[in-house]
């Protein structure tokens, strides 16, 4: 099968791989759609279970750019059938931002910040206002104010925010939020989606990617 994997210098490239084989308690899941923001983003896939036909996510760091994935079968969930998949693949995105502000004990009314605009920056800014908060967060004014931020900068605000782009994956509960809060179509998710390349383009994307990415759709 395709994959996109790493060299030894830690390049992205385009290789041929064995397709995984499934154990006990494994899922072979075939990639129907996976994301990026310029940088690998694991976890953000939609896929087919491959054994019932559904299609479903994963609540760990799966590596997501292969034709095919293994994943184990206690992390799967199903997705809401009224999404498409580049919008199902932001779940593990989504959730690990609802964690962040659930970890910062951010209360309501608060006025958050962070360093720069872009696709965890705007998922974290409706997980904040989900939570009656509010990020001021440069970049777009219209595009951020479609998901709760604010205009401005870190100056004058409560907390500045580390984004959630690091540390362990979120559990299968926050996953499961983070869907039904996709499906509620509470902001405009798909408008996160800026670009769509196929695996054999995703490592020039990795390598240089366009001034105006947010988030490219990889499709197999």
């Amino acid at each position: 099968m395709r994959a996109v994997v790493l060299d030894e210098a830690g390049r992205p490239e385009l290789a041929e791989v064995p397709k995984p084989e499934p154990g006990r308690g494994d899922a072979l899941v075939q990639m129907e759609m996976a994301l990026t923001n310029g940088e690998a983003l694991r976890g953000a896939f939609c896929g087919v279970d491959v054994a019932t036909g559904r299609r479903v996510v994963a609540a760990g760091l799966v590596w997501p750019y292969a034709e095919y994935l293994l994943v184990p079968e206690a992390d799967l969930l199903l997705a809401p059938p009224n999404l498409t998949a580049d919008v199902v693949a932001l779940a593990v995105p989504l959730a690990s931002c609802l964690e962040a502000i659930e970890l910062g004990e951010i209360e309501p009314g608060q006025t958050l910040a962070v360093k720069r605009p872009g696709t965890l920056e705007l998922l974290l800014s409706a997980a904040a206002r989900d939570a009656g908060a509010a990020i001021a967060l440069g970049g777009d004014p219209e595009l951020g104010a479609a998901f709760g931020a604010v205009p401005g900068q870190s100056e004058g605000t409560d907390i500045v925010l580390r984004e959630p782009d690091a540390g362990p994956p979120p559990t299968k509960k926050t996953v499961r939020a983070a869907l039904a809060f996709l499906a509620s179509g509470a902001h405009p998710w798909g408008r996160l989606i800026t670009h769509r390349v196929g695996l054999d383009e995703l490592p020039e994307l990795l390598v240089d990617p366009p001034d105006d990415l947010l988030t490219a759709a990889v499709f197999p």
